[in-house]
């Protein structure tokens, strides 16, 4: 046992603990009966069961349980063999949630003799929330998102359309030859006549900014908010109400994410097709500040064929401030493929994680490796150290996970040909916090990337980033009265054919994002593959 510990926390790791929280409960018999709980449970209506571990096991054990899926077809299952990190509670809508407290050290904090001790601390929703129980096909979701707008567009008198966008053809996809049709969901590029589209699949990247990072001060929370906890180290971006986005117009109307939820799912569906064209949806989605996962977002687009994967972060700032847990998730659709493998990842440093599953194309049958992340926030040198670390952590995965299905392709002699090797498709996409012309040098995150020693072939940007168009970027917004312009968001491949990349709008209103015609302050960012 490391010395310097209180009391408390010496007693949280030598015994299992069932604290009873009470307010207007009875109390409940127990192992051990803690006075004090951690602050981020203060005040709250509900027990919880926590396990400690012994010094020894620090992080490891803790990480190794929780890269489980947490797609909702397996909560139950996951909760029922994890029940020392997992309870039930309710949240204050009278909504049943899972939550999780535990107490582990932080190799990366304190000194060797006295690593930090941190709450690996996550809040999830168990149900679909139970104002859409009743939406059961996609036109009951159509017509919401119509209604939300009209209300929306009644309430300003402007139109609340969502930005015009277009579908531009790669130059490297004109050089294929001409026997090979260029098509994006079915549908003809630059004139030519699809003759086939089962190789072809779209992948869009997608930051929703989180319902916690964004609502209103008057907004009612789920849980009571202990942002001013001094166990916890999130600024609360809401002091001033909305995430700092106090600048944008009729915000009320904006960011009440009981409307905004129905205008990301208007983003997440919408094909940019003109009315007359195929409309397929995306085939693909990532997204990040996911914090809606099990109660809103998994249940609505699981009625549009898709499949999904979410990976919880384990600090969340989202948390403190009375909010479930985001992080990120991967949808796919069911039709186009099959979920081989999918695991939660952790970083060696920051808070942050990161998904990587493989995902296996139905009419090729093969193989793509897919990791979505988002990584560590804020513009700074320091900061894109530890974002470099991020990607190498992340990269190194990836390639372990590339040499396991080559390892599974192997012939009977345990040969496997280079040309296994070399043809594993790779998608890495997510919201990297990284600009596109980093001016760190060797402390950038886009070189670590583009000329990593990790991955053969290297990867390459579905987006022209080296240099960027003048028109391009991912995420435009003002807050307070700071305006900021960047790209961030990336989408990273290799073994494959883009053939195309969905344009940001170049007209925008000028309070930016979000707003009444876009829900989020991050755009969705999509391209088109054809996989060889």
């Amino acid at each position: 046992m490391a010395r310097g510990r209180s009391a408390k926390s010496q007693n949280l790791r030598r015994c299992f603990v069932l604290r009873i929280l009470i307010s207007n409960q009875p109390l409940l018999p127990c192992f051990g009966f803690v006075v004090n709980p951690p602050t981020p449970l203060f005040g709250t209506k509900r027990c919880h069961r926590i396990t400690s571990l012994p010094y020894s096991r620090k992080k490891q054990s803790i990480q190794s349980k929780l890269a489980s899926s947490f797609n909702e077809d397996n909560l139950e299952a996951f909760i029922d063999d994890n029940m020392d990190e997992y309870c039930d509670v309710v949240d204050d809508f009278g909504c049943a949630a899972l939550e999780s407290l535990v107490e582990v050290n932080d190799d990366n904090a304190g000194d060797e003799q006295h690593p930090r001790e941190v709450y690996q601390w996550i809040r999830l929703e168990q149900n679909a929330d139970p104002s859409v129980r009743d939406i059961s096909d996609q036109q009951n979701v159509y017509d919401k998102i119509e209604e939300v707008k009209q209300l929306q567009q009644a309430k300003s008198g402007l139109n609340c359309n969502v930005y015009a966008r277009h579908w531009q053809r790669r130059q490297r996809a004109a050089a294929r030859s001409k026997d090979m049709s260029l098509t994006i969901n079915g549908d003809a590029i630059n004139g030519l006549t699809p003759k086939s589209t089962n190789t072809t699949f779209t992948i869009a990247q997608f930051n929703a900014l989180a319902e916690g990072l964004s609502s209103g001060p008057d907004a009612k929370r789920p849980f009571p908010n202990d942002s001013a906890d001094g166990h916890t180290n999130h600024t609360d971006k809401n002091a001033t109400g909305y995430g700092g986005f106090t600048s944008v117009p009729y915000i009320e109307q904006v960011l009440d994410f009981s409307r905004r939820r129905w205008r990301l799912l208007e983003v997440l569906l919408k094909t940019y097709r003109q009315s007359s064209e195929s409309q397929s949806l995306f085939d693909i989605i990532a997204i990040e500040e996911m914090d809606r996962y099990h109660g809103f977002f998994a249940p609505m687009l699981r009625l549009f064929g898709y499949d999904s994967f979410f990976a919880p972060k384990t600090r969340s700032p989202c948390l403190p401030l009375g909010y479930y847990s985001d992080g990120c998730a991967l949808f796919w659709r069911t039709d186009k493929f099959k979920l081989i493998s999918a695991k939660r990842h952790e970083f060696r440093v920051g808070s942050q994680v990161f998904i990587l599953a493989v995902l296996q194309h139905h009419a090729t049958n093969r193989s793509i490796v897919v990791a979505v992340t988002h990584l560590k926030a804020q513009a700074s040198e320091s900061n894109e150290k530890i974002r470099c670390v991020q990607v190498k952590d992340l990269l190194l995965e990836v390639s372990r996970c590339v040499s396991s299905l080559v390892e599974d392709t192997t012939t009977v002699d345990g040969d496997a040909t280079s040309r296994e090797h070399l043809s594993v498709p790779i998608l890495f996409v997510g919201d990297l916090n990284a600009d596109a012309d980093c001016e760190f040098d060797e402390s950038c995150v886009r070189e670590r990337i583009l000329h990593s020693d990790l991955l053969t072939p290297p990867l390459q940007s579905a987006y022209l980033i080296d240099p960027p168009p003048p028109s391009f970027y991912t995420t435009w917004k003002i807050r307070g009265t700071k305006e900021t312009r960047r790209i961030i968001d990336y989408i990273f491949y290799s073994n494959l054919t883009c053939l195309a990349a969905l344009q940001v709008p170049t007209d925008i209103n000028d309070s930016r994002l979000p707003g009444l015609s876009y829900p989020s302050d991050h755009m969705l960012i999509a391209a088109e593959f054809a996989i060889d």
